[in-house]
């Protein structure tokens, strides 16, 4: 069970990083060292403290005439100058997660390598300093990140197992330090990109803390998290049967194409065996909602006879429109790199974006039913949206994912 949440604070709540990192390239360039060698330092010192970030430098800038810490009091007085001028920006999703862990219960700790003076300041800024139980501050602990001590020193203020928090990170160093400690690592993709090994040691990627507390919604309480809660399974999802567009290989989105036999023997045998299930108390569906175009509507009316639950159009489920691809081959090659492109409408079609706001917008309007669960009878690309409702995928996993004919999800 999770009980507590610790949060890194550059890069996870503000939007900070990039204020650094724009830093660090001014003064560097005031000492004359290589820039293009700045970004590398910067991926490997962000989340350390200052003593650990001192060999980064050494290693990295060898023919350096300046001290370290020399260079970082001319970062640090300029990061503290943009800041007093323009402020931190907080990062999408900040006030959504904190309120989220709150009701339920959840104890909050900040663990930074950043100053107390300077974190509180910020925090206090943005009134979000009273959301935290606790602090642990990068001058408390005796080994900083990638060192496991702040996050132990954290779960031991808050009174939780490592097991039993969450650890939101940003940066490589802090990465290491939350799973080192034993806590469940997640991080949440600010400058830096996972690496090989970073994904070996984050048990979930996020994008966004919007998109973390997206997906936490879906458990009840944290309870068990990474398993879902039985009344949270509240959705079904199945691609309508075999279409005559299936059997020639045709890409088939907005075009209406209707149900071959074996399909609509798909769609039947479909109906029955959920009509059992049904029976025998395995599953429970309230409402049937169905694409208008015909495929999906007549796979849903059939399951609708058997199971004699009301089936209703709902237009958000009709398939994404391809464009210039529309009864072309579905293995085609220049569709399998488009559609990995998000804001392609492939000529007169309908974006990725536009397709997943829709599904999005719908789906969170069944979350906010807590009285029934719903049966979506839908396409491919539908599918798509819908994993990725619920799912971290790369463009390419998207552009991957499908579900056979009369499949539930």
């Amino acid at each position: 069970m999770i009980k507590a949440a610790v949060f890194d604070m550059d890069g996870v709540i503000f939007d900070s990083e990039k204020i650094y990192r724009m830093l660090e390239h001014k003064t560097a360039a005031k000492y004359n060292l290589p820039d293009e060698r700045v970004e590398h330092f910067c991926e490997l010192i962000a989340g350390g403290t200052k003593e650990s970030n001192r060999h980064h430098f050494t290693d990295i800038f060898p023919e350096a005439t300046v001290d370290y810490y020399e260079f970082r009091d001319g970062v640090m007085t300029g990061v503290d100058e943009y800041a007093t001028t323009n402020g931190y920006e907080l990062k999408l999703g900040v006030r959504e997660i904190f309120t989220f862990f709150k009701k339920r219960g959840i104890r909050m700790a900040l663990a930074t390598s950043t100053a107390k003076d300077r974190a509180v300041y910020h925090l206090k800024n943005h009134g979000i300093y009273d959301y935290f139980d606790e602090f642990v501050f990068g001058n408390e602990v005796k080994n900083g990140k990638p060192e496991p001590d702040i996050y132990l020193t954290a779960c031991e203020k808050l009174g939780v197992k490592p097991e039993e928090a969450i650890g939101i990170e940003d940066s490589i160093n802090g990465i290491k330090s939350s799973s080192a400690a034993g806590l469940y690592t997640v991080m949440v993709i600010d400058l830096i990109l996972p690496t090989k090994e970073i994904e070996g040691k984050a048990n979930k990627i996020c994008n966004s803390l919007l998109q973390l507390k997206k997906e936490l919604s879906v458990y009840e309480d944290l309870k068990g998290y990474g398993e879902p809660c039985e009344d949270v399974k509240k959705l079904y999802f199945t691609r309508h049967g075999q279409t005559y567009w299936n059997v020639s290989n045709q890409i088939c989105g907005a075009t209406d194409i209707g149900l071959t036999e074996k399909g609509h023997a798909q769609a039947i045998e479909l109906g029955n065996r959920l009509k059992q299930m049904l029976d025998d108390g395995e599953c429970k569906i309230d409402k049937i909602l169905y694409s208008p175009l015909m495929r999906a509507k007549d796979t849903a009316l059939h399951i609708a006879e058997a199971t004699g639950i009301e089936a209703v159009a709902e237009e958000r489920l009709r398939e994404q429109n391809f464009g210039r691809f529309e009864g072309t081959a579905r293995n085609g090659e220049e569709f399998k790199i488009a559609k990995k492109n998000f804001i392609d409408d492939f000529s007169g079609g309908e974006t990725m974006l536009s397709l997943n706001q829709r599904i999005y917008n719908l789906l969170d309007e069944i979350k906010e039913d807590e009285e029934n669960t719903y049966l979506l009878v839908a396409h491919n690309g539908i599918a798509r949206a819908v994993n990725s409702y619920f799912h971290n995928m790369t463009n390419e996993d998207y552009a991957a994912f499908g579900i056979d004919n009369c499949n539930v999800l």
